[in-house]
């Protein structure tokens, strides 16, 4: 009989421990999330909420109102060649402790249109007298006369080919409607135009910046040129003792960190089981103290995008940089770079394969936990149907999951399983592939 071989499986994780300081930008209370796919239509939402409710009421209506005329223009699927996608994504930045900062993006995409539709909306927030800001309570009259003909001579040269001097001088007059898009950090002022406001629509968003200490700013708490700390970790390796001979799964989570990953996290360490994450780069931004448990805790971070746009959809330059942006902010945060590739949606094309060096990540099981509400529904589609090297795909954006969670791991914890990374899998694998083709000693 082969003698059953126990491995010790090290692991350079390069765990972030520690003496990170949070930058003044990363306060989000949460970060809300809606991931829907069917065959033809992909929709991927992510927005803030800041625990201001003026402000997160009014980014919920606008993000209501972009999905309800979405799915009323472009949610009926007609013909089977026919596809839409819509995307929402953010920024948010909080300036001298006081001014909160956020632009939404919107992103369309349908085989009924003649190019994409992309569209920005922003709001600057005074969280200290509650209210929302205009350009007019930044800068004078005087001083947007002064600096508009700055801004149209930068456009010119940062975008000669959307633009001419007529049709800016027409359509960019020294009014503050023309500049209703706006944010501004500690150095500087940002200016962003929609499609077909000034520029054509094939040009896109366009946006430029002035410096701050080029404009005469009427606004108090402004710390200018602050400078960001820089967070230091602590690198250690982890090792981790994994049988191949037994049976183990892969639990894989998609769509975050979120705001149930830490006790996700807990679950799994209750039960010494590790996971793999597959994270989107905007989030992880947020949520870094959890990058760094996930990776402190011997669970494992892959890549999922950035934004969560349909990658399938997308030039080979534009998915290189979904996938470039994440690993350099895991990298930056954890001190782990990421080898593994979810696409989103699970669609794999040539030019994914093509473009990407992290071995791409599918799995077997769907629990549907996105779907599902019932913890004890998605237990069921886990417990009694996996098998000895499935990957199971989860969401750690789901209270449910996590309920569902603490039904499956003790109960196939008693049959005998080891939960594993999808990289550990992988090598455990391997190992048992050898024992296995190696004649038993005499």
């Amino acid at each position: 009989m082969k003698k059953i071989i126990i491995i010790l499986i090290i692991l350079s994780l390069l765990i972030g421990i520690a003496f990170s300081i949070h930058r003044d930008h990363k306060i989000e209370k949460a970060i809300e999330t809606l991931i829907i796919r069917n065959e033809n239509m992909a929709i991927g939402i992510n927005y803030p909420k800041s625990g201001i409710s003026i402000l997160d009421r009014k980014i919920k209506v606008q993000v209501d109102q972009i999905y309800d005329e979405f799915m009323e223009n472009y949610g009926v699927i007609n013909t089977k060649t026919e596809s839409s996608e819509l995307n929402i994504d953010y920024h948010y930045d909080l300036v001298s402790k006081r001014y909160i900062n956020i632009v939404l993006e919107k992103f369309i995409s349908s085989n009924r249109l003649a190019h994409p539709i992309n569209q920005i909306y922003t709001y600057v927030f005074d969280s200290k007298e509650k209210r929302f800001l205009g350009l007019e309570d930044l800068i004078t009259q005087t001083e947007l006369d002064r600096i508009t003909p700055k801004i149209q001579t930068q456009l010119l040269k940062q975008y000669p080919e959307c633009f001419d001097i007529k049709t800016i001088n027409q359509k960019l007059t020294p009014t503050f409607k023309s500049f209703s898009n706006f944010t501004f950090n500690d150095e500087d002022l940002y200016f962003y135009f929609n499609q077909n406001e000034i520029p054509d629509g094939s040009c896109g968003i366009i946006d430029i910046s002035i410096p701050l200490d080029h404009i005469n700013l009427k606004i108090d708490d402004l710390e200018l040129g602050t400078e960001t700390p820089i967070e230091t970790k602590v690198t250690k390796e982890i090792s981790k003792i994994i049988d191949p001979n037994k049976k183990m799964i892969a639990i894989t989570f998609d769509d975050g960190p979120s705001k149930y990953t830490k006790d996700i996290l807990k679950i799994l360490s209750k039960y010494n089981a590790s996971a793999t994450f597959f994270v989107l780069g905007n989030k992880v931004e947020v949520y870094d103290e959890t990058a760094r448990e996930i990776i402190k805790q011997g669970s494992e971070i892959g890549n999922h995008s950035y934004n969560h746009k349909w990658l399938i959809k997308l030039k080979s330059e534009e998915f290189i940089n979904q996938v470039n942006q994440t690993q350099t902010i895991v990298k930056r945060i954890t001190g782990y770079t990421p080898r593994v590739l979810r696409p989103t949606y699970g669609s794999v094309n040539n030019t994914i394969r093509e473009n990407t060096n992290l071995d791409i990540v599918l799995w077997n099981i769907d629990t549907l936990d996105w779907k599902i509400k019932d913890p004890k529904r998605i237990a069921s589609r886990v417990i009694g149907k996996v098998d000895d090297g499935d990957i199971v795909l989860m969401h750690d954006t789901h209270k449910q999951t996590l309920e569902a969670l603490k039904i499956i791991l003790p109960k196939l914890k008693e049959e005998g399983y080891q939960f594993v990374t999808v990289s550990e899998l992988k090598e455990a694998r391997k190992i048992k592939e050898i024992n296995e083709s190696q004649p038993d000693p005499d």
